[in-house]
């Protein structure tokens, strides 16, 4: 065995060699020939006639100042410029870009020796060519000769965000180390969110909190969204169509936005969703289902309508956090701090991606994947915010329960000996029913206690053979202060024996009293059924008499 020197610093090269691992995998490129190229993207509508390679050729024609969403929909030449790349021997070149609304594309690659190459799909065909993150990567024939163009021709480009984004000229295996993190991403998010789904739903089924079946309903929306947005819809059932993934991603993130403004307001204590706020936000949810809905309906009618009136009805949602937040604080809300750990990166990226989606900030693939980080981010948290919630929510309970308890005991008890009240001695009795033995104790002339030594004294006398009778009684035994000076024990039982009496009495002389004056009492003993209220009546004169 070495000394800890010795497995110290072997501790420390194996630390070092993981390390070195791990940066060399995430290095994108480090391994290859050259890194992924970002080309610039230049535009020009489609006229009647035009030869690919002769628009190719055409440089002065295609507007490259411009950005693209300012030339509207209709049918593009995209043309790809400013690199000139080639694959290492066994490998190929692949381009990559985002999926958007478009019904077809077709996609021409110029070598250096003027050879051309093409490949189209639509959208119903779109599977053939997307991969993990809704990405199209169509690989080009693997030649010596190196690629310097790229022409791409779009068909009912719906242009509400570009023709072409997110565009990347790669090697085979860049693409597929990108693929490779992408499925880690998601596959990650998904662990993360069934894992925080089956343990709120344990939760709930033991504990009934409504937030937590909520939160359930907003993580598997989430869930079925990043299934889709991701394209591992199409991966799964290839026969999909791209643009009708498009529709249900539209409805899917519509219906995790309206869930996640119903469990926000079911997250904070009721005094804090003023009616107002509680307005607001029945407003902003059925205006996102609405949006959701129209787009997902009806689109391309009027899609860039349909695309500014939905993530403006993300915008209203985000807006209504603010006066949440402002009655929670003038509230003391307990929950605040424990939203704010949780929410605040999943808020941020929503109002990102709702700035986005009106054109305010451009698109990048971080920013069009940000919901996902997001969420997996506040899985992370919502563990342990969601056990801190229902930890205060469980002290809240218990405290009522306690109140509960102490309140139920003050009504069944006599609040100055402790012992039970004549309602509570009956309840009892009758619940048990059977033969009982009523034992009666009545203090003998206690009014002259009262007028001679005063009436704190006589409490103190009341309460001294409280305390005497339940020091007698055992635990099967019934004892009760059913007036003023006058006390009460049932007792399970036929027959009651004259010795049980009689150390009874030798209790109640050798306790000391509070009073020079002796006390004294008399004792009446009764036996018989007890089953209702006339029973009892007939108990206690029998044990009067």
């Amino acid at each position: 065995m070495g000394t800890p020197q010795d497995i110290s610093g072997k501790s420390r090269h194996k630390l070092a060699a993981i390390l070195l691992a791990l940066w060399l995998c995430l290095l994108p490129g480090a391994v290859h020939a050259f890194a992924p190229v970002q080309p610039t993207v230049c535009l020009t509508p489609v006229k009647a006639g035009d030869v690919p390679r002769v628009v190719l050729d055409s440089p002065a024609r295609f507007d490259c100042r411009k950005q693209q969403t300012e030339l509207g929909k209709g049918d593009y030449w995209a043309r790809l410029s400013g690199f000139s790349v080639a694959a290492d021997e066994g490998d190929s070149i692949v381009l990559r870009m985002a999926s958007v609304w478009q019904d077809a594309a077709t996609i021409h690659v110029r070598y250096a020796d003027g050879v051309m190459h093409s490949q189209s799909f639509t959208s119903a065909t779109a599977s053939r060519y997307l991969t993990m993150g809704a990405f199209f990567e169509i690989p080009f024939p693997p030649r010596d000769i190196a690629v310097t163009d790229i022409l791409i021709r779009t068909k009912g480009s719906a242009n509400v965000r570009g023709v072409v984004l997110g565009a990347e000229i790669m090697s085979a295996k860049q693409s597929a180390k990108k693929i490779a993190r992408l499925t880690a991403l998601y596959a990650g998010f998904a662990g993360l969110s069934l894992a925080l789904i089956f343990y709120n739903l344990s939760l709930w089924a033991a504990l009934r909190y409504r937030f937590q079946l909520l939160y359930c309903g907003m993580a598997t929306a989430m869930c079925l969204y990043t299934f889709s947005a991701s394209g591992s819809l199409m991966l799964a059932f290839p026969s999909v169509d791209n643009l009708d993934r498009l529709r249900i991603n539209y409805a899917l993130l519509g219906i995790t936005g309206a869930m996640g403004a119903i469990f926000i307001r079911s997250f904070f204590e009721p005094r804090v969703i003023t009616p107002a706020i509680n307005i607001a936000t029945n407003f902003a949810i059925v205006f996102i289902l609405l949006a959701s809905a129209a787009f997902a309906l009806v689109a391309p009618w009027h899609i860039l309508l349909l695309d500014r009136l939905y993530f403006a009805s993300f915008l209203i949602t985000l807006l209504i956090i603010l006066p949440l937040l402002w009655s929670a604080y003038r509230q003391k809300s307990q929950f605040t701090g424990l939203f704010a750990l949780a929410w605040s990166a999943p808020l941020f990226t929503s109002l990102a991606r709702s700035l986005h989606g009106i054109g305010v900030i451009p698109y990048s693939f971080w920013l069009d994947n940000s919901s996902v980080l997001a969420m997996g981010a506040e899985a992370l948290l919502s563990s342990l915010v969601i056990s801190a919630r229902i930890r205060i929510l469980s002290r809240e309970r218990d405290l009522a329960r306690a109140e509960e308890v102490a309140a139920r005991k003050l009504a069944h008890s006599d609040p100055l000996t402790g012992l039970l009240n004549r309602r509570a001695l009956l309840e009892t009795a009758l619940e048990r029913g059977g033969p009982v033995a009523l034992v009666l104790l009545d203090l003998d002339h206690f009014k002259m206690v009262n007028d001679t030594y005063g009436h704190q004294t006589g409490d103190d006398v009341l309460k001294s053979v409280g305390s005497t009778l339940k020091g007698w009684a055992r635990d099967e035994h019934l004892v009760a202060r059913i007036g003023g000076e006058e006390f009460a024990i049932l007792i399970p039982t036929a027959n009651l024996p004259k010795s049980a009496i009689d150390r009874l009495l030798d209790a109640l002389r050798t306790t000391p009293q509070p009073t020079s004056h002796p006390v004294s009492a008399s004792i009446g003993v009764a036996h018989g059924p007890l089953r209702n209220d006339e029973d009892w009546k007939h108990l206690y004169r029998q044990a009067d008499l």
